[in-house]
């Protein structure tokens, strides 16, 4: 492999500390530069470009758990509303994912959980997989017994009279 003097050679090794990889973009800058040392003002400039570099890192991660937390929401919004909505809901609204919904499928221009979508996906989902859907009791509760009849005030009386 032929390299070029006049280039330095990337480092290949990969850390997660932030403030080396500040140094050693630095160096990096002051190698490509083919200058020594680097005067007070090139200095300042470097320790500059890597505080922001440090603020643009620490704004990505921050990004990355708010969309994290926005998609977690909207998962739940959705689940709640495919199990709580119409006759025909699904038992564990956790189904929807496992049907092959996708959350894209279910948001509204504005991004948020559109209910008129997540109600078309679950009627998908339950024609899909009828199983899932959610069992509601029956009107007539099933077979019933007859309830005991009290005695009446007037038998009670006309009972303790007879002395039974």
């Amino acid at each position: 492999m032929t390299t070029d003097p006049t280039t330095p050679e990337q480092d290949t090794s990969t850390t997660t500390d932030t403030d080396a990889t500040d140094v050693a973009e630095t160096a990096a800058d002051a190698a490509a530069e083919g200058s020594g040392a680097p005067d007070d003002a090139t200095a300042a400039l470097r320790r500059e470009a890597a505080g922001y570099r440090r603020q643009l890192r620490a704004a990505e991660t921050e990004r990355d758990t708010v969309a994290a937390r926005l998609t977690a929401l909207q998962r739940r919004e959705a689940e709640r509303l495919a199990s709580e909505r119409g006759v025909r809901v699904l038992d564990d609204g956790r189904d929807l994912w496992a049907g092959g919904v996708v959350l894209d499928n279910l948001l509204a221009d504005d991004g948020t959980v559109d209910p008129d979508k997540v109600t078309a996906a679950t009627k998908q989902v339950l024609t899909d997989h009828p199983a899932w859907a959610k069992r509601w009791p029956g009107v007539n509760g099933g077979a019933r017994t007859p309830m005991p009849v009290e005695p009446s005030l007037g038998e009670v009386l006309g009972n303790v009279r007879r002395g039974r």
